[in-house]
């Protein structure tokens, strides 16, 4: 019992909630590939290095999506080329690396809005956007809400 007490207290940590969110986060990206394996592979078969080619390219647009946008950065660093790379999404999810790295984004979006004091004027900054209009204006395309609405439920909860 003092043990999940003191486990729930450290939970504040920056430190220990960064931990724990990328824990969850390759859960997630785990499963969701498991998943799309299953229903996909029925009818197109990725190869394990196919797996871990899509596998490394969600990691690096984890890691990455903040400061760049550009496909080739994504298959530079993956050691492959960007028709290789689309070719594969296209294959696995039924997207382009384009469209991955935008649902990465906006996720990285909502991790800072939901969890952080930052401005939106900041996170837009944070995430690579010299203005918080062009942020928030493909923010809502994808989401179909503001960002100022989401910051706005989270304070109201």
């Amino acid at each position: 019992s003092s043990q999940l007490n003191q486990a729930f207290g450290n939970y504040n940590s920056p430190l220990i909630k960064e931990l724990v969110h990328v824990i969850i986060r390759q859960i997630l990206i785990y499963v969701y590939l498991k998943l799309t394996e299953n229903q996909i592979n029925s009818i197109t078969p990725l190869t394990h290095s196919d797996n871990s080619l899509l596998w490394n390219f969600y990691d690096l647009i984890d890691r990455h999506v903040h400061k760049e946008k550009n496909i080739a950065f994504y298959a530079e660093n993956l050691k492959t080329t960007p028709r290789r790379l689309a070719s594969l999404t296209k294959k696995a999810v039924s997207k382009s690396p384009k469209e991955l790295i935008t649902e990465g984004l906006i996720k990285k979006a909502n991790q800072k809005l939901l969890y952080s004091n930052s401005s939106i004027k900041q996170i837009a900054w944070e995430l690579g956007f010299n203005d918080e209009n062009n942020f928030s204006a493909l923010y809502h395309k994808k989401t179909g809400s503001r960002p100022s609405e989401i910051r706005n439920k989270q304070e109201n909860t």
